[in-house]
Parts: C-alpha cells; sequence; structure tokens
C-alpha cells in the first residue's frame, strides 16, 4: 500500500504520527534532564555524586521492567491509552522528583518515571507500526531523529539554571562543592517542570483517538510471483550471530547512556574545570553528532554504501578515542572533539549489525527482544560503575567510554567476516533490509515481521510470546 493509498484509507495516518512525534521531542528531554542537572541535584538531597548518580541506575532497572510489563499490558489495553496513561504519569513524576530533599523519594520516582518512559516509547513504535505496515521504516527513523533533536535541546534549557561555581572555590573543594549551596539554592526544579509540563499537556492530544481500535494488518495485493524462502541454518550459528550483535547493542547503548548522564559532571569535575552552564554543552553536542550521523548516514549510504559508511563511522571513533586518552583530559576543544566523534561513529552501528540479521533468517521475537534487553541491562550495570569513581577519579570516565568504544569498533568491524563465515554469502534473492531500524526496545521490531493477513497488530512478540522458529 502506497502512500497516497494510505492516506486514502485512513486519513488520520499523518495527524497520529504528528502527535506521537510531538510526545516524542517531549518525552527525549525529560529522559536527559536528570543526567545534565546531576550536580544540582546533589545539592539538593546533600549526598555523594557517587550516591546520587544512582537515580540513573533506578530509572534504568524501571526502564527495563516496564518493558516486561507493558508486553503483557498492550494485549488487552488501547495503544492511545497506555500513551496517554505512561506520558501522563511520566510528566506528574519529573515535576514532582526535583523537589524532594531525600535520596529515597527521589529515587523512588526516579525508578516510577522509568517504567512509564518505558511503556511510553514501546507503545510509540508499535502504534507506527500499526499505522504504516511495511512502510514504517522512514517513519521510525524520524521518530528517534526526533529523540535526537529533544535530547540535545534539553541541555540548552537547562543550563539557565544550574548554580555556578564561584571563582573562589580551590579544585579540591569543588568536588564537594555542594557545600557551597543550601538545598533551597537549587533552581533546576523548572526545566523539570518544563519538560514535564510538555509531556503532559501534549499527553492530552492521545484522548483523540480513543475510539482508534487495534486494526488488522492489511492485506496487500501483489501480483502473484515465486515465493522466496530464506535458506534454514542451525540454532548454533543463529544464536552466535545473535549474541554477536547483543555485544554490539550492549557498548552502544552503554555509550549512549554514560556520555547523557555524566558528561557534564566530568567537565566540572576533571582537570578541564568547566563551568557548569558550559559543561552542559558536552551532553548537547554528542546528540547533535548523534542525530546528524543518523541522518546521513540514512541519505548517504545508498550512494557509498554501507559498508563504506561503516567504515567512516568506525574511523571517527577511533580518532575520538586516540582524543581522549592524549588531549581530551585536560583541553575542551578536544573533550568537545572526542565527544562528537564518539557521537558520529557510535550511531548507527546497531542498527546495521540489527538488521543485517534479518538478511539471512527471519528473527524471532525471543531472539530480539534478547538483544534489546541485554543492551538495556548493560546501561543498568554500567551507570554506577561511573558514577562510582566520578569524585575520586574524574578520568575513569573517558577510560570507561574508550573501552566501550573499542568493544564496539572490533564487534562491528568483525560482524560482516562473522557473517560470513557462519551463513556464507548473502543469497542473492534476499531483499536488501534498510538501516533505519535502530530503536531502545526490540520487541517492537517484530510488529513489522511478515505475518499472516489474520494475525492482528497487537500479537506482536514479548519477552513471554509465542514465535516462530528460525527459518519459517
Amino acid at each position: 500500500m502506497g502512500f497516497v493509498e494510505k492516506i486514502r484509507h485512513d486519513r488520520f495516518a499523518l495527524l497520529r504520527t504528528l502527535v506521537v512525534y510531538i510526545n516524542f521531542l517531549f518525552y527525549a528531554a525529560a529522559i536527559v534532564v536528570p543526567g545534565v542537572s546531576l550536580l544540582d541535584l546533589e545539592i539538593r538531597i546533600q549526598e555523594p555524586f557517587s550516591i546520587t548518580s544512582r537515580l540513573i541506575s533506578l530509572h534504568l532497572v524501571g526502564y527495563f521492567l516496564g518493558s516486561i510489563l507493558v508486553g503483557f499490558f498492550d494485549k488487552y489495553a488501547n495503544h492511545y491509552l497506555i500513551l496517554f496513561v505512561s506520558s501522563i504519569f511520566s510528566g506528574l513524576l519529573t515535576i514532582v522528583t526535583p523537589w524532594f530533599y531525600q535520596f529515597s523519594y527521589m529515587a523512588v520516582s526516579m525508578f516510577m518515571i522509568g517504567v512509564a518512559h518505558s511503556a511510553f516509547e514501546l507503545e510509540s513504535n508499535i502504534l507506527l507500526f500499526e499505522i504504516w505496515g511495511e512502510k514504517v521504516c522512514n517513519y521510525i527513523q524520524l521518530l528517534h531523529v526526533n529523540f535526537g533533536i529533544g535530547a540535545l535541546m534539553c541541555p540548552l534549557i537547562v543550563r539557565h539554571f544550574l548554580l555556578p561555581l564561584t571563582d573562589d572555590m580551590e579544585m579540591e573543594s569543588r568536588d564537594v562543592f555542594r557545600s557551597a549551596y543550601s538545598p533551597d539554592d537549587v533552581q533546576i526544579q523548572w526545566p523539570f517542570m518544563i519538560s514535564g509540563g510538555a509531556c503532559v499537556l501534549s499527553g492530552f492530544l492521545f484522548l483523540n483517538f480513543f475510539s482508534f481500535k487495534k486494526s488488522k494488518v492489511p492485506e496487500i495485493s501483489e501480483p502473484p510471483e515465486e515465493k522466496k524462502v530464506k535458506p534454514q541454518y542451525s540454532t548454533l550459528r543463529v544464536y552466535i550471530a545473535v549474541m554477536w550483535v547483543c555485544l554490539i547493542a550492549h557498548a552502544t547503548f552503554s555509550i549512549e547512556t554514560i556520555v547523557c548522564n555524566f558528561g557534564q559532571a566530568f567537565g566540572v569535575k576533571s582537570a578541564v574545570r568547566m563551568e557548569k552552564k558550559f559543561a552542559a554543552l558536552l551532553t548537547t553536542v554528542f546528540w547533535c553528532a548523534f542525530t546528524l550521523s543518523r541522518v546521513l548516514f540514512v541519505l548517504v549510504s545508498s550512494l557509498l554504501g554501507e559498508h563504506i559508511m561503516v567504515y567512516i563511522c568506525l574511523v571517527s571513533m577511533f580518532i575520538g578515542n586516540i582524543l581522549s586518552l592524549t588531549v581530551a583530559m585536560s583541553s575542551e576543544i578536544a573533550l568537545f572533539a572526542s565527544s562528537a566523534l564518539l557521537g558520529l561513529g557510535s550511531s548507527p552501528l546497531f542498527g546495521v549489525a540489527f538488521s543485517s540479521l534479518e538478511k539471512f533468517f527471519h528473527m524471532t521475537s525471543r531472539q530480539t527482544s534478547l538483544i534489546f534487553l541485554c543492551g538495556t541491562i548493560s546501561c543498568a550495570v554500567h551507570a554506577p560503575i561511573v558514577g562510582l569513581y566520578m569524585d575520586s577519579n574524574p578520568n575513569f570516565y573517558l577510560y570507561y567510554l574508550v573501552i566501550l568504544a573499542s568493544m564496539a569498533i572490533v564487534t562491528a568491524l568483525a560482524f560482516p567476516f562473522l557473517c560470513k563465515k557462519l551463513f556464507g554469502e548473502k543469497p542473492s534473492d534476499l531483499p536488501s533490509i534498510p538501516t533505519a531500524h535502530s530503536t531502545r526496545l526490540g520487541s517492537i521490531q517484530m510488529v513489522g515481521e511478515r505475518r499472516k493477513s489474520a494475525i492482528s497488530v497487537h500479537s506482536r512478540g514479548s519477552i513471554s510470546s509465542r514465535s516462530p522458529s528460525v527459518g519459517e
């Protein structure tokens, strides 16, 4: 079904897509704002940074739990109801969170926000699959470009509400600068209210679509042709490739989380000695490069080829690693350059590897969920480790990023050779899969699987769902 035919069949398709995009933009800002304001939250709750940084870990744990819970609720609830409730719930909690004075209350709130954020992101992707069916690829890509835009805009707003570091502070006291201010001096509540309030207000847009029901996947009339059957491979070979992509997800997802939540703290606490408001731009630079890379990859890969673009991305990450290990620890320019190169290089790697698997075999829901859950769990593991050493050894942040980036380079570089060894040359009768499938929770990807017209959209894969075997 082409675009014109789709609009004739569903005249609200573009409107519903636009509403999802608007909400996803504000959702991205709400995701980023805690990381950019961690140093001021440290003042608010009067706890060391190693304790304050656990808020990020708890948010990620809630995100993981939410991805499991939504797999059950989605079978019984309207998509728009889940989107409405999760958007309102996360928005209200985002508004309330920075007003707490105790870590325990703030921790519970961040955990619940993570659950709501997971539900919102998952359902947003599912809804686009339901609206656009087989043509969803570019719309999913635009959705996550929107995420990048919201993520890069957030620090530009937050930086105006950060408490300054006074000129008479010695470097030793910068590590415990919370003693220079009282909890009531913190002004970070306002960007939390802005992002949370935007989520609440935009969430009400979903009320207009409550009457829409989960639809059946439309039948597409096509000329009869010989059915293309993908060859079957042994389960061992398939899961070796799947676990390799898990490693790529592990590295790339963790890089995003660490830069997003600890980049500003490193700029302040390290030998670079940035002002907090200026250090917040490190996150903006990373997300700007991340978003630009994703757009350029889609536009240019058709001309140069996927493999050439991947090599360019890997070279960018390698140069970023060199800068991180040499001059980024003491130079502002080098630190910004390394963050930008890291964003440029890491952005498309997972999407390419993930979509490449589909060229060799039909991925099941269980395999897809395994990949994305590994990526999500890795974020919850690495974030507290970096936060633990940020006070005592800020350079640990760069060392850790270099390790993860090196892991991403090695795994992404070896992946096509591994596939050739496991599966041989790509069968000539297999269609090329676009590289725009880079989403954060993998259970949504299987909504776009080839499925019979009698199967409804809500029967997407989840951790416990039934899924076809390899080669089915």
